[in-house]
């Protein structure tokens, strides 16, 4: 091979290398650009409290009245039986409890949206039949959530989405979510069984959001039910306490 060769050989090693160099710095611009806008949703655990009277009805329940008035339609194989009028109390999705939310990142997140799995409530259901199978005719779902209380029934809305137009960045700021009535009521009603263990149901919360790019995120979070206090007076009367720890599913 003549030196001519060599310095030929020489000349195009360089010229790739530099290229491959001039390529890799590119994409590490991109990735650094990118992360200058990431933002990063996260949610804060909570401690919610709750007591009920000698007859297990809640005190926060109780303070608001039946309406005698409302009419409830029953459809038996799709055809209409009847109606009749029964003590009914329709309570708003507003919460009973709230979860917070802030964006860690160090980007602004923007049209962000959290949605509640919608076999939540059927796994809460079914393991409040498995601490008091007297429960199994407590909860039926048709256009809304209706619960059987002795005195009349509850019903509240299924739960929905959640959407938010934007968080800023750095925990700037916290932003409320509210946990669906139904999944309260549901809580409530396992916890004073006293029968529950370590395997309660996780709730599946996810969230979906832009960064200022356009870059869309996903995230799921499990939710996890802790009992930490529960005490009961000879009358039946009582109050607990749990917590809702939130963390982020790794796939």
């Amino acid at each position: 091979m003549s030196l001519a060769d060599k310095i030929n050989i020489a000349i195009a090693v360089i010229s790739a290398l530099s290229v491959l160099f001039a390529l890799i710095t590119v994409v590490e611009i991109k990735k650094d650009r990118k992360a200058a806008y990431k933002p990063a949703v996260l949610i804060n655990p909570i401690e919610c409290e709750f007591t009920w009277d000698s007859n297990g009805n809640e005190i926060w329940m109780e303070s608001m009245a039946y309406n005698s008035a409302e009419k409830i339609e029953f459809n038996e194989d799709g055809t209409l039986e009847g109606t009749i009028n029964i003590p009914i109390k329709a309570i708003s999705e507003s919460g009973l409890e709230k979860i917070t939310t802030v964006n860690a990142g160090v980007g602004n997140a923007r049209d962000v949206i959290f949605e509640w799995d919608e076999n939540n409530i059927n796994r809460l259901n079914e393991y409040l039949i498995k601490c008091n199978e007297q429960k199994k005719e407590f909860m039926y779902i048709d256009k809304s959530v209706v619960f059987t209380f002795n005195d009349g029934l509850v019903m509240t809305d299924i739960p929905g989405k959640h959407g938010l137009m934007y968080m800023v960045s750095n925990a700037g700021e916290t932003y409320n979510i509210p946990v669906p009535m139904a999944y309260s009521i549901l809580i409530h009603e396992i916890i004073k069984t006293k029968k529950y263990d370590e395997d309660l149901p996780y709730l599946f919360l996810s969230a979906k959001y832009y960064d200022v790019l356009g870059n869309k995120t996903e995230d799921v979070f499990l939710v996890q039910i802790k009992p930490r206090f529960i005490k009961e007076d000879e009358a039946g009367s009582g109050k607990a306490i749990f917590q809702l720890i939130p963390a982020l599913s790794t796939p």
